[in-house]
């Protein structure tokens, strides 16, 4: 059953490198706002530079011309990188899944194999019981075999095989 834990070892190193790509993701997208802002900064100082007659007019316009196309272009990219995160995040989302059922599947072995050592040592007593009990017919010198009076099991163990119900 090692590919159940292989596949589980796949799952993790997949959520983790979706989870990687989409803080990238998000880390580009903050590096182009703040270059936004850097930009809205410099245009603000440009128009301020302007009205209170530090630079002339003319080249106002054609630096506030450069800024306005950078910020264009800043815009266009922090839209491309957002359809990007959506789908990053998409990318987290399915290895997150993915992970999940690795998981439970990972868990569901692990119980079942609890259960047959279980289910095994519960046999392997059973047959020491019966083993017990007959001996303690051999040790009794009885002729029939019955159990009565040989033999009278706990209430709890009584009840439990009775009912079918588990003792707790």
């Amino acid at each position: 059953m090692d590919h159940i834990y292989a596949a589980l070892v796949r799952a993790e190193a997949e959520y983790k490198a979706a989870t990687a790509a989409c803080e990238q993701v998000a880390n580009r997208i903050a590096a182009i706002n703040q270059r936004l802002a850097e930009k809205a900064q410099a245009r603000a100082q440009i128009v301020a530079d302007a009205q209170s007659g530090k630079i002339d007019e003319a080249l106002s316009v054609l630096r506030l011309a450069v800024i306005d196309a950078d910020a264009r272009d800043l815009s266009s990219f922090v839209a491309q990188e957002h359809q990007r995160k959506a789908e990053a995040a998409a990318e987290v989302d399915s290895a997150a899944l993915k992970r999940e059922r690795a998981n439970a599947d990972v868990v569901g072995y692990e119980r079942s194999q609890v259960l047959k050592t279980l289910d095994a040592t519960v046999a392997a007593l059973e047959e020491r019981l019966l083993q017990a009990l007959v001996e303690r017919y051999i040790v009794s010198d009885r002729t029939n075999h019955s159990l009565w009076n040989l033999w009278t099991p706990s209430t709890r163990l009584k009840e439990a095989v009775l009912s079918y119900r588990a003792p707790v």
